[in-house]
């Protein structure tokens, strides 16, 4: 368990280690929304199931994302989130929420967006997502609720790397983790959900 909760580890802190409807018409933001809120303080407790490379259970892990700190970077407010497996900077924009990196500031989650967009999200200077939006309407069932989500699947070289749940307001709700056997078979490494939230 401990190797497969350390590449966990490392996977989920390459996405976030960043020094980061309808159809035809997307479903735009509220005033009072975005799809992940940043305020100082809020605050997304989730709860991982780990599974080994046969996708049996191996055990449970306990995580607590935070907007601690902000900064402000060529007159933009960016907010630092912090947990085991994210540190991260981020900053809600018209197009959705951003990251900043070495390379500057990019869209990572697109917000508004119609199915089927992707974009490319350069994460590190070696590693560049192509993100897909799949739904804007997926209903997902996690012990805080019941959201409707925007649903992103993250692909890194083609392979499966992420699929993450965002509901507009609420934020972070559920993500399904892959990594990749030494054969380089695919699998769900991990499965988080939101058990609980404190937003400001």
């Amino acid at each position: 368990m401990k190797l497969t909760l350390y590449s966990l580890l490392v996977s989920l802190a390459l996405l976030f280690t960043i020094s980061s409807c309808k159809k035809s018409n997307p479903v735009g933001p509220s005033n009072s929304q975005q799809i992940l809120p940043l305020k100082i303080g809020d605050t997304w407790l989730i709860e991982y199931t780990v599974y080994d490379t046969t996708e049996a259970i191996e055990g449970t892990m306990y995580d607590t994302a935070m907007v601690k700190t902000d900064t402000v970077i060529s007159g933009v407010t960016w907010h630092r989130v912090s947990s085991i497996t994210i540190d991260g900077v981020f900053t809600d924009k018209s197009d959705g929420l951003w990251g900043f990196g070495s390379t500057g500031g990019f869209v990572i989650f697109r917000y508004p967006a119609n199915v089927g967009d992707t974009w490319n999200a350069p994460m590190n200077s070696s590693a560049t997502y192509e993100i897909t939006l799949e739904s804007d309407s997926a209903s997902v069932t996690v012990p805080k609720g019941t959201y409707v989500c925007y649903d992103y699947r993250m692909l890194l070289n083609s392979l499966p790397k992420l699929e993450v749940y965002l509901s507009p307001g609420v934020g972070f709700v559920a993500m399904d983790v892959y990594s990749t056997t030494k054969s380089g078979r695919s699998y769900k490494q991990a499965y988080g959900e939101l058990t609980s939230l404190i937003l400001n």
